[in-house]
C-alpha cells in the first residue's frame, strides 16, 4: 500500500499544486488569522476546505466510466478533463476585465468582505463552499482522484486514503500559516499585515495566472488521455 501511495502523490502532486497555490483560500485564512476568533476561526475554514476536497474527490472515485478496464483513464475522463480546462480558461477572461485599475485604492475583494466577522460555523461553511464549490478546486480535485484511482491501491479505503493525503498536500498553504500561528501567534500577525496587502494587490493576476495555467494543463493531460 505505501508503494501504491507513492505512485498516487507522483502522478496526482501538480493538481494538488495547483489547488494549494489557488490565492482565494490563502487570503480566507490570512484574515480569519487577524481576527479575535483566529483560533478557532482560521482550523473551522481549513477543515471545512479539507473536507469539501474530500467529498468531491470521493464521488469521482465512485463515479462510473473514469477509469478503463485496462486501470488507465478512459477516453470519457479525457473529454471531461479537456472541458474543465477550457472552462477554467474562460472563467479567467471576466476576471481580468473586470479587474481593478492600478490607479484604484487596494481594497479586499467583495468575496471576502465580512469574513472577518465569521465564527466557527460559518467558517466551516465558508471551507466547505470555497472548496466543494470552485470550478478550479473541482476541476483539479477530480483530475487529480481520477489518477489516484488508476494506481496500485487495492480496494476504495485505500483509494480514499490517497485521496485524503491528496487533500492534505493541497491544503499546505492553509495548514503552515495556522500551524506558525499557534506557535509564535506575535510574529504571524506582522507577517498577516504584509502578506495580506501584498495579496490583495496581486490579486487578480495571481488568480488569473492559476486558471490559464492548469487550465492549459488540464486540456494537455486530456488530450494525451483521449489520443492514446
Amino acid at each position: 500500500m505505501f508503494d501504491a501511495l507513492i505512485d498516487a502523490f507522483q502522478i496526482s502532486w501538480p493538481m494538488a499544486l495547483g489547488i494549494a497555490l489557488s490565492p482565494t483560500p490563502v487570503l480566507a485564512v490570512i484574515v480569519l488569522l487577524m481576527t479575535p476568533q483566529a483560533k478557532s476561526s482560521a482550523p473551522s475554514f481549513l477543515t471545512g476546505w479539507i473536507l469539501g476536497i474530500l467529498v468531491v474527490g470521493t464521488f469521482i472515485i465512485f463515479l462510473p466510466g473514469v477509469v478503463a478496464s485496462h486501470g488507465g483513464l478512459s477516453d470519457t475522463t479525457g473529454i471531461v478533463k479537456t472541458i474543465l480546462g477550457f472552462v477554467l480558461i474562460i472563467s479567467a477572461i471576466p476576471i481580468w476585465i473586470k479587474r481593478p485599475k492600478s490607479s484604484d485604492a487596494f481594497k479586499v475583494p467583495k468575496i471576502f468582505q465580512g469574513i472577518d466577522k465569521f465564527g466557527r460555523g460559518k467558517s466551516f461553511m465558508a471551507g466547505i463552499l470555497s472548496s466543494g464549490l470552485s470550478i478550479k478546486i473541482i476541476a483539479l480535485t477530480a483530475s487529480g482522484a481520477a489518477h489516484i484511482d488508476t494506481t496500485d491501491l487495492v480496494d476504495h479505503i485505500e483509494t480514499l486514503v490517497g485521496v485524503f493525503l491528496f487533500s492534505l498536500v493541497a491544503s499546505f498553504t492553509l495548514i503552515l500559516p495556522i500551524i506558525v500561528y499557534f506557535i509564535a501567534p506575535e510574529k504571524m500577525d506582522q507577517f498577516n499585515v504584509k502578506f495580506k496587502t501584498w495579496l490583495i494587490k496581486h490579486y487578480t493576476i495571481i488568480l488569473v495566472t492559476m486558471l490559464l495555467v492548469f487550465g492549459l494543463v488540464l486540456i494537455y493531460i486530456g488530450l494525451k488521455i483521449y489520443l492514446t
